[in-house]
């Protein structure tokens, strides 16, 4: 925590044992001053109490999907992130973990969003496609990106032989990364990373629009 008036900065640790601490790879604040984030160690959600200065922490039943990599908070105060193969779901009230697969599993899961409908988004960074959890059904739909256009069929040979490394994608794909989604609006938008390109998803339609940015190698990342 960082007091921007003085410049301290606080750190509060929480013990996963043997010494160790949790550790994380997002965090988002709620209206009430609690910030949650994913707990990496054993794949559940962690909210810290600014006030109290205290940890809450939420048990995730085995054999599910690990709560992992980035987070959203919903207008009604649910919670999700993504997993390795889908979205994690927490309802705080009730302590509730509620696990959505992908319908293309894999793809490296790389951001999450929340549109103004509560529905949740998840990008697929290596399977160019983008995952949308119904926020009031739960039905699990997606959205697949078109190919990336001025790339040799060499060149995609090439890329299918390689695959994708942890945190990529093959370099004939977009890429697309960490989202975010319009709190009143209509749209989803998308950093393409490969593409170099910010994309829009209607949320009501599943249409895609994209704008070039004004170098072609930029790298659009959030």
């Amino acid at each position: 925590r960082l007091d921007p008036r003085t410049g301290r900065v606080t750190g509060f640790k929480l013990e996963m044992g043997n010494g160790l601490a949790a550790r994380t790879h997002g965090a988002i604040p709620d209206p009430q001053g609690g910030i949650w984030f994913n707990n990496g160690s054993d794949g559940t959600i962690i909210r810290f109490d600014s006030k109290t200065e205290t940890f809450q922490r939420y048990p995730k039943p085995a054999g599910g999907l690990r709560a992992g990599g980035h987070i959203e908070v919903d207008s009604k105060g649910n919670v999700f992130t993504s997993a390795n193969t889908g979205i994690v779901k927490l309802n705080p009230a009730s302590g509730e973990y509620t696990d959505f697969k992908a319908l293309t599993p894999g793809g490296n899961p790389y951001g999450v969003a929340v549109d103004s409908q509560d529905n949740m988004w998840m990008a697929q960074l290596g399977g160019d496609r983008l995952m949308m959890v119904n926020g009031r059904t739960g039905e699990v739909s997606e959205v697949v990106l078109a190919p990336l256009d001025g790339v040799s069929q060499k060149d995609i040979e090439i890329g299918q032989r390689n695959g994708a490394a942890n945190n990529a994608a093959p370099l004939y794909f977009k890429g697309p990364r960490r989202l975010g989604g319009d709190p009143k609006g209509d749209s989803v938008w998308v950093a393409e990373f490969w593409a170099g390109r910010l994309a829009r998803i209607n949320i009501r339609t599943k249409q895609v629009k994209e704008y070039p940015l004004p170098s072609k190698y930029s790298h659009p990342y959030d």
